[in-house]
């Protein structure tokens, strides 16, 4: 791998890591004001497992899966 690769990947990464961290911050937010694990797409409870598995998701599995497939 070159440096122009390794450069990319790295860039790649810290962009996904302030995704996250943007993400969770927006989940403490609606935390403190008693939102939290609402779907901001259908404003249905978010499950469970989802919420286990990704606690700082904005969207329930169904909300989600429709954002991807457009």
């Amino acid at each position: 791998m070159d440096a122009m690769q390794q450069q990319s990947m790295a860039k790649a990464g810290r962009e996904a890591n302030l995704l996250r961290l943007r993400q969770i911050k927006s989940a403490l937010a609606l935390a403190s004001e008693g939102e939290y694990g609402f779907c901001r797409g259908c404003d249905e409870p978010i499950g469970y497992k989802r919420l286990k598995a990704r606690p700082e998701t904005p969207f329930c599995i169904t909300c989600q899966a429709a954002r991807e497939s457009r």
